[in-house]
């Protein structure tokens, strides 16, 4: 399959299903920006956002075989995504509340 950024999403997760990482590297480019929107909303800042997508990423194409194809691909990333941002700061929050001693 060649593949490129104009090539439909159903096309590109039967690509990444076949285990071919252009079509990985495609999905995950169409939809950096709309992930990166979610990420940054829950997250308290960018290096964190950047670590929770690519968490949500790897989780994405790990479950990809669990996705419903009758339904929409962004409302299923945007899930993974928020949940990855939740577990994140769960995670992390026993950092949040520490003060600096100097």
């Amino acid at each position: 399959m060649t593949a490129d950024i104009a090539t439909p999403v159903e096309n590109l997760i039967n690509g990444c299903l076949s285990g071919e990482s252009k079509s990985q590297e495609l999905l995950y480019r169409r939809f950096y920006s709309f992930a990166m929107g979610i990420c940054v909303r829950y997250c308290s800042s960018r290096e964190e956002a950047v670590e929770v997508l690519n968490d949500g990423f790897l989780k994405a194409f790990t479950n990809l075989k669990n996705f419903d194809a009758t339904n929409q691909f962004e409302p299923w990333l945007k899930r993974i995504l928020v949940n990855c941002s939740i577990d994140y700061y769960r995670k992390a929050k026993k950092h949040y509340h520490h003060d600096d001693v100097t």
